[in-house]
């Protein structure tokens, strides 16, 4: 009954469901078999009983704020770090989410094929042997398809889910936003460039239409000319005639 009641304390003061109890407090007991394996952890009070009811939450869909569990646990957040992934390892507890399960878990979902795409180009660039579905690159490729989307989404708390060092967490976002850069920014080279083609093949058809239509105006401007040219000449020759009959006429 204290052991509930302890839990029961720490879900209030973690802000989740109490529903997650009965299952922190069968890892608890499960726990109790790895004694040996636990004491290199040294670890005190109820930090024991803390990790346990993390893990209930986290396998459950739900995810506490990491600040609040550090300070409940009275562990450094790097001690509790490395405390709860050994604890979740002996109970084979290790957190496995797909990504639109995560993506649900942080109200996110419509971003899912946008990550899942980052994810994918990215996997086919590395020649390393690493588990791609690990919770470091679900996370990751979650939050660069949010901010890509311009989806709001809690860093913080994703990161934190990701399990991983923010150092090491940053360094991964940056490199996948290259690839999520890369399949907008192409998208709309592609989109960019068939535009500006169409524009200029249709400047350079105004061109040749205009150089077309300056030739005929300058072809019938020299045709005038030349029709104009003849009958000025016709008109020379007839006056010339005329002034040679009147003289004619005058000598006669």
């Amino acid at each position: 009954m204290a052991l509930a009641a302890s839990l029961q304390t720490f879900c209030h003061r973690l802000g989740i469901k109490t529903s997650c109890i009965s299952k922190a407090m069968e890892y608890h007991e499960l726990l109790q078999a790895h004694t040996t394996s636990l004491s290199a952890l040294r670890l005190q009070g109820s930090c024991k009983l803390v990790i346990c009811l993390d893990l209930a939450a986290r396998n459950s869909g739900i995810t506490p704020t990491m600040s609040d569990v550090v300070r409940l646990s009275g562990m450094s957040k790097k001690s509790y770090t490395a405390a709860y992934k050994v604890v979740a390892a002996l109970l084979g507890a290790e957190e496995r989410s797909s990504l639109r399960e995560l993506a649900v878990q942080f109200g996110c979902p419509r971003v899912v094929p946008q990550a899942a795409y980052i994810l994918q180009r990215y996997t086919k660039d590395q020649c390393c042997d690493i588990d791609f579905g690990s919770p470091m690159f679900l996370c990751a490729s979650l939050l660069v398809a949010a901010r890509d989307e311009k989806v709001k989404i809690d860093s913080n708390k994703l990161r934190e889910s990701s399990g991983t060092k923010k150092a090491t967490f940053d360094r991964l976002v940056g490199e996948l936003q290259k690839y999520a850069m890369g399949s907008k920014s192409s998208d709309k080279k592609k989109s960019s460039t068939r535009k500006r083609a169409g524009l200029m093949d249709a400047i350079d058809a105004q061109i040749q239409e205009d150089d077309k239509a300056a030739k005929r105006a300058k072809h019938d401007e020299e045709n005038e000319d030349v029709r104009e040219d003849e009958k000025n000449g016709e008109k020379a020759d007839y006056e010339e005639w005329k002034k040679k009959i009147l003289e004619k006429a005058v000598n006669n």
